[in-house]
């Protein structure tokens, strides 16, 4: 679909197109094949109707189809940034249906085959244990506060202090278990987000005219790196498993899980390099670079980085990823294990974006809805899979 006219759909559907955006949509729309595209994006990005109470895609599509019209007049343009605005209008719609969802799923537990004694599992929130450079370990939570020789939390993000210093340097680790995700901000003032289950290793203090090394020793982690020239102009840069990410000062995603076979390096802006087996990969804005452990092969690829860094945003956005994969991810955040009575299943897809705020069985319902899933059951902390 043409990024315009995606563009302008989800500026329909949350209210903010303006008549000359809807005049080009309903031109667009004159074709066969962009109304089956409209009928299909629709159904898959937006399948609630807020005015009914059931989830019906057919009448959703029928309704917004309807309305292309007697509306275009009275919307009124609200300013959308070309990337940041786009995804802040897909966030407002799903946090909008949220409580629908909500709604829906609680009437509608029981056909999940859902036993009702069942507690709630939460979703994720701000945990991680730090670990000092003499071994001491420090349980970082909402509601504690930590400060030491530098170090400062409130438990739910971290800081380093900036100090000169001519000693040597002394590694601190942070640890993110399972059901959590963390902010950090390191001593250079680079900032740090690690998603559930990851480990980062980093200097508690760097030293000037020397590269700024950390290490992502396993999960996911987003580094919005400050700049270079801020520090005598040295590089900063991330390692992970024998890969080098060379780093003058800009923004990136790396995801590196032991359980997965791919690795994924991922540039949102400015410049970076990625060093390994004696080849280089210099990535500009939307670049991915792929790892496949198994292979040792590498791939160079375009992405909507959107999808690769939504959840330090608490957004779940998927596209292109099976079932099986987005249990894994679901998994991490909710601490749960995953059961598929059905091998198949691993394969289908599911398109959407959807809240981390909200709890798993809304998550479920709003897959099931598509009919991916015919029921699921909940035992203690595990999900079963029907």
């Amino acid at each position: 679909m043409n990024p315009e006219i995606e563009h302008i759909i989800v500026k329909f559907i949350s209210r903010e197109a303006t008549a000359e955006e809807m005049d080009k949509l309903e031109y667009w729309l004159e074709s066969d094949s962009n109304e089956k595209q409209f009928q299909t994006y629709v159904k898959l990005k937006f399948a609630i109707d807020y005015n009914l109470q059931v989830f019906n895609e057919d009448k959703v599509y029928e309704k917004h189809r309807k309305n292309i019209k007697k509306e275009r007049k009275i919307y009124h343009l609200k300013k959308v940034s070309t990337f940041l605005g786009y995804a802040a209008a897909l966030v407002l719609i799903i946090f909008a249906i949220e409580s629908l969802v909500f709604n829906y799923t609680q009437k509608h537990l029981k056909v999940s085959g859902k036993p009702q004694n069942v507690v709630e599992l939460h979703p994720g929130e701000s945990k991680a244990i730090l670990t000092l450079d003499d071994g001491t370990e420090v349980a970082l939570t909402k509601g504690s506060v930590y400060k030491n020789n530098g170090i400062n939390s409130n438990g739910e993000q971290l800081s380093y202090d900036r100090e000169e210093s001519s000693e040597a340097i002394t590694y601190n680790y942070l640890t993110v278990p399972r059901g959590g995700q963390f902010f950090m901000q390191l001593s250079d003032g680079t900032k740090v987000w690690l998603n559930s289950d990851s480990k980062l290793k980093y200097p508690k203090n760097f030293h000037d005219n020397e590269a700024r090394r950390v290490e992502l020793l396993y999960g996911e982690a987003y580094f919005e790196v400050s700049p270079s020239k801020l520090h005598n102009g040295s590089l900063f840069e991330v390692n992970n498993g024998g890969r080098v990410i060379q780093v003058l000062g800009t923004q990136f995603n790396l995801k590196s899980y032991q359980d997965e076979k791919e690795t994924y390096t991922t540039l949102v802006e400015g410049k970076i390099r990625l060093r390994a087996d004696n080849a280089d990969y210099n990535l500009k804005p939307n670049d991915q670079v792929v790892f496949n452990k198994e292979t040792t092969l590498y791939k160079k690829r375009t992405v909507d980085v959107y999808n690769e860094i939504s959840w330090k945003d608490g957004i779940f956005s998927f596209e292109d990823k099976n079932l099986e994969e987005i249990m894994q991810v679901l998994s991490r955040w909710y601490d749960i294990d995953i059961l598929f009575k059905n091998e198949e299943v691993k394969q289908e897809e599911f398109v959407g974006v959807l809240s981390k705020n909200q709890s798993i069985e809304q998550i479920l319902e709003s897959i099931k809805i598509f009919g991916i899933l015919s029921s699921y059951e909940i035992q203690g902390k595990t999900i079963i899979l029907n």
